[in-house]
């Protein structure tokens, strides 16, 4: 058995220089989007009428909580409550991974190893597969329980199957890491 300290993976392993820049000039126009669209909601926020809940930080964060962290507004629905806490939980969970990942990589020190990576790994593997199944899972309540509550349009679809396209590739190049580097058990 190896010793468990020094457990860890190579960032950005066997990916070429061009490649790196490319990824990183895809995360700056991400976050370029996000924040686009949240300049665009606040403005359209701004043009409502005065004393709204943005305008009171207690309200707002209170609704904050409420709706985006307790999921509130399906609550009451069984699998719609199921599909969206596994939803936000894993989309949640693998922001901050991904975050931790990139702070340990640009950082001064690389804390990403040891018992520390090993409890990492397990956690972003057991969230990264809460989130396939959450995505399958609206894919299913949108194709067979057809609520009229619930939008129908083909950029739901798109939506779904892009997330699920992005958690299962990066179960399959973690995978293929592990083969081609060699990785003990």
């Amino acid at each position: 058995m190896t010793d468990m300290n020094n457990a860890t993976r190579e960032v950005f392993g066997n990916i070429a220089p061009w490649m790196r820049v490319v990824f990183f000039i895809m995360i700056a126009a991400s976050i370029g989007v996000l924040v686009w669209q949240v300049v665009a909601r606040a403005w359209l926020w701004r043009k409502g009428q005065p004393g709204g809940f943005e305008r009171d930080w207690r309200v707002w964060s209170r609704r904050l909580v409420e709706y985006a962290l307790a999921q509130k507004r399906v609550h009451r629905k069984s699998l719609g409550a199921l599909l969206h806490l596994l939803l936000f939980s894993g989309f949640v969970v693998l922001t901050i991974g991904t975050t931790l990942l990139a702070i340990a990589y640009d950082g001064p020190y690389y804390f990403h190893h040891g018992w520390y990576y090993l409890i990492y790994e397990l956690t972003m593997d057991v969230f990264g597969v809460a989130f396939i199944i959450g995505c399958l899972l609206a894919m299913y309540r949108r194709a067979f329980q057809r609520k009229p509550s619930l939008g129908h349009s083909r950029s739901d679809w798109w939506l779904l199957g892009r997330l699920l396209s992005v958690d299962i590739t990066g179960f399959a190049v973690g995978a293929l890491r592990m083969h081609y580097t060699d990785v003990q058990p």
